[in-house]
């Protein structure tokens, strides 16, 4: 009989935060990684990776080998968007190591990242990164979703 009357009257019940979904966050670029372990050697990746970049604003990371590669998004009204890349050696596990290559992409406000190399290489193009400790590459490119 309520729903009868709430139907009746024009007004539907609030919704709750059990039945009220979260909005998805938007993927705008997924990256692939590939870490070599020694660039001494004929190339065999010991580890590859996907990682996708969001409009979340929350950073996103991955490890692989002696590797951490991170994405950034970031969006302020009226200046803009951009992602920001970064790969840093891990020379101490836990203590705050510095980056080694950053690379940052910044686009009009409501412009999409643009893919503009062939070959699957996307926004970025190739690229490589050498840790010198230890002689082990990271290679990288990241492609645009839409």
């Amino acid at each position: 009989m309520l729903l009868v009357g709430l139907l009746a009257h024009g007004s539907t019940p609030a919704p709750t935060s059990a039945s009220t979904p979260k909005p998805a966050s938007t993927a705008i670029a997924q990256c692939t990684l590939v870490y070599s372990p020694s660039i001494t050697l004929s190339y065999r990746p010991e580890q590859q990776a996907k990682l996708t970049i969001r409009r979340d604003r929350q950073p996103s990371k991955v490890t692989l080998g002696s590797f951490e590669f991170q994405a950034l998004y970031h969006q302020e009204p009226g200046r803009g968007q951009s992602v920001k890349l970064i790969v840093t050696p891990i020379v101490k596990p836990g203590v705050n190591n510095l980056p080694i290559a950053t690379q940052s992409y910044q686009l009009p406000t409501g412009q999409a990242l643009r893919n503009q190399f062939g070959m699957g290489q996307g926004f970025t193009g190739a690229n490589s990164v050498f840790n010198p400790k230890d002689f082990s590459e990271l290679r990288y490119s990241c492609v645009s979703s839409s």
